[in-house]
Order: structure tokens, then sequence, then C-alpha cells
């Protein structure tokens, strides 16, 4: 049997180009998060895991290694997720603003109609 024909998953919206150039910094962005993850936690081992100087103030405005740990931790799903999107076809981008926007409670609720007395309430 021959293998079946892989088809590309490149959204109809978007050009081979603009395809390709959100797959490159998409894992940058992935790169840059954990090189962040990996400097963070070596570096923190370094000051043997200690916290002083957490606050910014209390270390003369340096920051701690646990800060570069946090920008990690910060941008390794955002960038797995727009993989994970461009892998299956998907726009991982929320629909455009230009959409009417849909009922909002207060509208909802002006638009309700009254609803009928309960006859299981107790008085």
């Amino acid at each position: 049997m021959s293998e079946p024909e892989r088809t590309s998953a490149r959204p109809e919206h978007l050009s081979s180009n603009q395809w390709s150039l959100r797959y490159v910094v998409s894992y940058i962005l992935l790169t840059l998060g954990m090189a962040c993850l990996t400097y963070g936690l070596i570096a923190w081992a370094d000051t043997r895991f200690d916290m002083h100087g957490f606050w910014l103030y209390n270390a003369d405005w340096r920051l701690h290694p646990v800060h570069v740990l946090i920008v990690g931790i910060g941008l390794v799903p955002p960038a797995i997720w727009e993989i994970f999107a461009l892998e299956t076809g998907r726009d991982a981008r929320p629909a455009s603003r230009a959409e009417p926007p849909k009922a909002t409670m207060s509208s909802a609720s002006s638009q309700a109609q009254p609803h009928p007395p309960n006859d299981t309430e107790v008085a």
C-alpha cells in the first residue's frame, strides 16, 4: 500500500509566507521561554534557592532569578498553543472585532420575560 498524501494544515486565509513566519515566531518564542526557564532555575540554584531579593526594593532594584523563571513559564504555554493551532489548521487568534457584539447580561435581562409565580414557594 502506498502512503496517503499529506495535505497541508495551512488555513485558507494565510499565505504560505505568513504561515511560515508564524511557525518561526512560535518556535522562537518557545525557545526563548525554555531558555528563560533554564536560566532561571540554574541561577536560582546558584543562590541556593534563596528568596532574599525577590522584591525589587530589597535587592537594589536587581532582578531575582525567579523573575526570569516566571517570564519563561509565561512564554511557553502560548507558544505551544500557537504551534498546535498551526498544526491542526485552526487560527489560534480570536475572531475579528468587526463582528457585532453578542447579547450582554443587561440586554438579555431587559428582553427576558417575567417568570410566572412559583406555586412551591413557602410564605
